[in-house]
C-alpha cells in the first residue's frame, strides 16, 4: 500500500470521516460476536484491517513527514507518541483475527479492547493532531 495522493486538508477530512466508519464497523462486530456469527466478522476485520492499514499509511508517510519536515522533532513529540499507538492497535487486530479463527469467545474481549484504545487514539488525533496540523499546513503555504 502506499500513501493516498491527497492533498493535507483532503486527507485530514478523510481521516476523520475513516474514524467514524471504523467506530460503526467496530458496533457491527460486536453484535456479531454476540450471535457467534465468527465467519462473517473474519470476513469483516479482513475488511477493517484494510482500512485501518491505509489510514496508518497515510497518518505517517503523510501528516507525520510532514511535521518533521515543517517543525522539529521536539515539537513532533506529541503526535509521534500518539502515532506509536499504531503498534499495538496491530498487535490488537492481529490477535483478534487469530482469536475468531480459532471461534474463540475471548474475542469479544479482545475487540472491547481493540475498540477503547482506538476511540482513546482517535479522539488524540482529532483533537490533539489534525488541527495544529492543518494550522500549521494554511501557514506554510
Amino acid at each position: 500500500m502506499k500513501p493516498r495522493e491527497l492533498e493535507l486538508p483532503a486527507l485530514l477530512e478523510r481521516l476523520i470521516n475513516e474514524h467514524d466508519e471504523i467506530k460503526k464497523s467496530f458496533r457491527e462486530l460486536s453484535t456479531l460476536l454476540f450471535e457467534n456469527k465468527f465467519l462473517t466478522v473474519a470476513n469483516k476485520l479482513e475488511e477493517l484491517k484494510l482500512i485501518i492499514d491505509q489510514h496508518i499509511i497515510d497518518e505517517e508517510a503523510k501528516i507525520l513527514k510532514f511535521l518533521l519536515n515543517t517543525v522539529s522533532k521536539e515539537e513532533s513529540s506529541q503526535a509521534i507518541a500518539i502515532f506509536q499507538q499504531h503498534r499495538e492497535i496491530h498487535q490488537l487486530l492481529k490477535e483478534l483475527q487469530e482469536n475468531v479463527q480459532l471461534l474463540r469467545k475471548e474475542s469479544a474481549i479482545i475487540r472491547d479492547e481493540l475498540e477503547n484504545i482506538m476511540m482513546i487514539h482517535f479522539e488524540a488525533e482529532e483533537h490533539q493532531i489534525f488541527p495544529p496540523v492543518f494550522k500549521l499546513y494554511k501557514k506554510v503555504l
